[in-house]
């Protein structure tokens, strides 16, 4: 049973949360969820000032790892007026859009919006895929979805859809209450959810309908949790982790250098690497992690839109992605499709950014001898051209910046 008194509001809380997300479609249950999350987030750090003869040193330890992390968050500023509002004048303005957009990109801003009526959304989504299919090319169409949403979203708060909001000022509550008691040479109850545990809860029960553009099927997204009590690490992985025992990273050039050499022995080893993206905090070190398995390139558009969500919520300053990829020559293919495109190799790539706009790239070229031989990986290279950001995490990359 979580034992600090800040703690155990911090568990109110994420029940709390847990309801506004059950509730989302219910408006006057979501109404007042949503009033007491805002009255009851706040409370969290009054209740650490409260206490603070418990806490050594507490004014500058308060100073440094709360009121600097929270002062300039333009969400926390907002969470905070709002808690003021309802308690001395009233409900928050709400109203819930309903809206149906085509995607054909990794960056919303280039997305179509059709309808944003809600009386609209009973209109056939085969006629606008149909619409679509005849005024958009074929390589574009190959990989293009729509997106039907509900949202709720306050008048203070436009530019945000108010589960998300609340996910991350739980958030950053879970983070102050993390780093204290690190400070205090504990660790935060594990009968508290995580940000990520919630985060995956609020993608499962938003209303959000992806329909493919090539077929008219109909997608959705699914977070699991999966723990192995099993699981053994090969010798051969043991071995490069403790060579690199003590490393000190200082940056994303040498956070991309670290991780590559188990990347590297994780291949060896198996013989292939599953899609990882690691979201860090400022020094670094992960904060969470998530694998992925898209089944086509429309997939691969909405998993980093959402992990882009993702980083706004754990507050992320930089991110590593592996994986494995295809390599594809669009001489004299320009026409076709992504997925038509001739293959002409394989590439294990290791991908940092972070919110210096800082990027570094490792790849190692995969050889085959024949279809049934394990696989084998050429000697590392540094990737010249990574200068600049990669176009398919500049999604993650502006959510990290907007909230920096």
């Amino acid at each position: 049973m979580a034992d600090k008194p800040w703690e155990r509001r911090l568990k109110d809380l994420a029940l709390i949360l847990t309801n506004c997300s059950k509730t989302y479609f219910e408006p006057e249950l979501f109404r007042m969820n949503l009033n007491q999350f805002l009255q009851t987030s706040r409370t969290v750090t009054f209740i650490i000032q409260k206490n603070k003869k418990s806490i050594p040193n507490f004014d500058e330890w308060y100073a440094k790892n709360v009121v600097e992390g929270l002062k300039n968050d333009s969400l926390m500023t907002w969470a905070k007026d709002s808690r003021n509002k309802i308690e001395k004048q009233g409900d928050l303005e709400m109203y819930s859009s309903a809206s149906a957009k085509l995607a054909f990109s990794y960056l919303e801003s280039e997305d179509v919006e059709f309808i944003s009526c809600e009386a609209m959304l009973s209109v056939s989504i085969k006629k606008l895929t149909r619409f679509a299919l005849k005024k958009m090319p074929t390589s574009l169409t190959d990989a293009a979805y729509i997106q039907v949403e509900r949202r709720w979203v306050a008048n203070t708060l436009p530019d945000w859809e108010l589960l998300h909001a609340l996910t991350t000022i739980y958030a950053r509550m879970y983070e102050s209450c993390s780093k204290l008691a690190l400070y205090l040479d504990d660790k935060i109850s594990g009968e508290i959810p995580s940000p990520s545990v919630l985060d995956c809860r609020r993608s499962s029960d938003r209303s959000v309908s992806y329909i493919k553009l090539r077929d008219f099927s109909q997608v959705s997204v699914d977070y699991r949790i999966s723990k192995s009590d099993n699981f053994l690490v090969p010798d051969s992985i043991k071995a490069v982790v403790e060579q690199l025992r003590g490393t000190q990273i200082n940056n994303i050039k040498e956070a991309v250098e670290f991780n590559s050499k188990i990347a590297e022995a994780t291949f060896n080893e198996s013989g292939y690497h599953i899609s990882m993206l690691f979201f860090l905090d400022e020094c670094y070190m992960p904060i969470d992690m998530i694998s992925y398995r898209p089944d086509d390139q429309a997939d691969k558009y909405i998993f980093w839109r959402m992990a882009a969500e993702r980083a706004k919520v754990l507050g992320a300053k930089a991110i590593i992605s592996i994986s494995e990829a295809w390599i594809r020559s669009y001489k004299n293919h320009l026409s076709k499709p992504i997925s038509q495109m001739p293959i002409v190799g394989e590439r294990l790539n290791i991908y940092g950014a972070d919110i210096n706009n800082d990027h570094h790239s490792i790849s190692w070229v995969i050889e085959r001898a024949n279809a049934e031989s394990k696989p084998i990986l050429q000697s590392a290279a540094v990737d010249t051209d990574a200068d600049s950001a990669v176009y398919f995490v500049l999604p993650v990359i502006n959510a990290m910046r907007s909230v920096a």
